[in-house]
């Protein structure tokens, strides 16, 4: 009794019985190819998100990404490589890169409900002028000249101060 059945291996029809090394030679590849598939997609989301993360976390740090790829004992290719998503970062690194810019893991992980791409182009856009912002209002040493600077963003922004008292200068 003949128990050979057909199968399609990498685009051509084998026939080889049950079980045989054929057979599972075109299981394993049938399920890479869907395991590949799978990597792709998850790649093409979390690992950006994860890598968009790293640049804001380092760019709040006023960390360039030379300075980050010397601390890590990489190129700064691979740092901008990590950074678009281009590349994963792997457990280890990821420990590394927290540890280097005084954050936990999970601050680059994106959140239980991720923003949709217009948000995330928003907040893109407007998280370089924020960092600048941020970095160059802590060097002004003049408390009058802070305050004067806190008072004019109030005036600009309509709000007259009373939300958040630790704000005052």
């Amino acid at each position: 009794m003949n128990t050979s059945q057909p199968i399609e291996f990498a685009g051509a029809e084998v026939h080889s019985p049950n079980g045989s090394i054929a057979s599972k030679m075109y299981e394993k590849h049938y399920e890479s190819i869907h395991i590949m598939a799978f990597n792709s997609i998850c790649n093409t989301s979390i690992d950006k998100l994860i890598g968009e993360n790293i640049r804001l976390r380092r760019l709040m740090m006023g960390l360039t990404q030379d300075q980050l790829a010397d601390a890590l004992g990489l190129s700064y290719q691979q740092v901008q490589k990590y950074e678009t998503g281009t590349n994963r970062v792997s457990a280890g690194r990821l420990f590394q890169i927290a540890a280097l810019l005084d954050t936990e893991i999970v601050a680059f992980y994106p959140e239980a409900h991720p923003a949709t791409e217009e948000d995330m182009a928003c907040d893109n856009a407007s998280a370089r002028h924020v960092i600048e912002l941020v970095r160059r209002f802590s060097s002004i040493e003049n408390q009058k000249v802070r305050s004067s600077i806190m008072s004019l963003i109030r005036a600009v922004t309509q709000d007259d101060g009373s939300s958040d008292p630790a704000f005052e200068a």
